[in-house]
């Protein structure tokens, strides 16, 4: 978890070589919210010998919540486990210890490479509803669909001094940032001010965020919860209060802890998401997708970003599965996103490559430089 730390520094060296990398004046959370589609969980119902028809109601509503009208990012699979599991199958349900049946596990999208469970235990009615919807989740959808860059959730720690005085900070911050940040201009790069906007998009865009605050022992926000916290094994152990700021189509970055949360850290996460997109592949840009039923087509309201050389994404969750009963696949890697047709396209996404990985060493090194010193000390 120490290197949570270290968000601010990495996004700071993102934002100072992004504009080297990519002349591209559309704003970190617009390009999110229209080209980066949320990656699926996979959620892996187990039973013993064929479903009985409530228990068969539980998985079908759970596969209607990843294909209804408000879809989850959610991928679905029943298994049984008196049959031959294979080796994927068998991995998941090795050490699980069920208290009653049918019993889900809830697995991170395949491209984070997290091993450890989000969710795990019985597919009863109000979790298995509770595991893609909830209040805050809404709260988080709707903010963004009005158009604020962002949503910041405030996990409280319990001490309410600690809470309110995070809560405090941060909501005076962001009212500081929406009068002081500027999004990207046209020509903001020095070369010719063709806007990446409609000129009525650019009209619509403004710099708001808003926060919620959602409680640990919220029981409406259990399943929420799991998987925000779920990603870092220290996390849920947290005692202090912890700020996530949630951006495009439900994506998190990592947290601001305890003392984390000032005013330096929140405007630094700001700028990051109202700054120019400097890399148009998703998977080299910090956090990750969170669990959440939204129509996403519907909230956007038609594409408003002019960016013809990079191709739309398509939707990442998939058709709902047959009923009979198949063993779990590991859901592929997202695909990036096709390089533009012109050599200098190319050119810009390597440059994007390298500018990248060049951060990502320049902050590795100072994070150990920084871990030698105290541990020394």
């Amino acid at each position: 978890m120490s290197r949570l730390r270290y968000v601010p520094l990495a996004l700071g060296l993102l934002m100072a070589f992004g504009p080297a990398a990519s002349a591209c004046s559309i704003p970190v959370f617009r390009y999110a919210l229209e080209r980066w589609p949320a990656a699926p969980y996979l959620a892996v119902v187990f039973h013993k010998g064929p479903l009985k028809a409530e228990e068969q109601k539980l998985v079908e509503a759970l596969r209607q919540a990843a294909g209804g009208d408000a879809p989850a990012n959610l991928e679905v699979q029943a298994v049984d486990v008196e049959g031959k599991l294979d080796k994927s199958a068998e991995a998941i349900w090795k050490g699980e210890k069920p208290t009653a049946m049918p019993w889900a596990v809830l697995l991170y999208p395949y491209e984070l490479r997290i091993e450890q469970k989000a969710w795990a235990g019985p597919l009863a009615a109000q979790l298995s509803k509770g595991l893609v919807d909830s209040p805050v989740r809404r709260a988080v959808v709707n903010g963004l669909a009005a158009g604020n860059c962002a949503v910041w959730v405030l996990v409280e720690s319990g001490d309410k001094a600690k809470d309110d005085a995070a809560a405090k900070l941060i909501a005076e911050e962001l009212k500081k940032l929406e009068k002081t940040l500027e999004l990207p201009a046209p020509d903001m790069f020095g070369g010719p001010a063709e806007d990446a906007f409609t000129p009525e998009a650019r009209q619509a865009l403004k710099v708001a965020f808003t926060m919620v605050r959602v409680s640990r022992a919220d029981k409406a926000e259990e399943g929420f919860l799991d998987c925000l916290l779920g990603v870092d094994a220290e996390l849920k152990a947290e005692k202090r209060p912890m700020a996530f700021a949630i951006f495009g189509q439900g994506r998190a970055l990592p947290c601001l802890i305890g003392d984390g949360i000032n005013e330096d850290n929140v405007g630094g996460v700001c700028a990051f998401i109202c700054g120019p997109c400097s890399c148009q592949v998703k998977a080299m840009n910090p956090g990750w997708d969170l669990l959440i039923a939204a129509d996403w087509s519907a909230a956007i309201e038609g594409r408003l970003v002019k960016d013809p050389e990079v191709p739309a994404l398509t939707g990442s969750v998939s058709t709902p599965l047959p009923k009979e009963e198949a063993a779990p696949k590991t859901p592929p890697a997202e695909p990036a996103p096709a390089p533009a047709a012109s050599g200098k396209g190319e050119r810009v996404l390597l440059r994007n490559i390298v500018i990248a990985a060049v951060a990502a060493l320049i902050l590795i090194g100072v994070a150990s430089a920084v871990f030698l010193r105290r541990r020394d000390g």
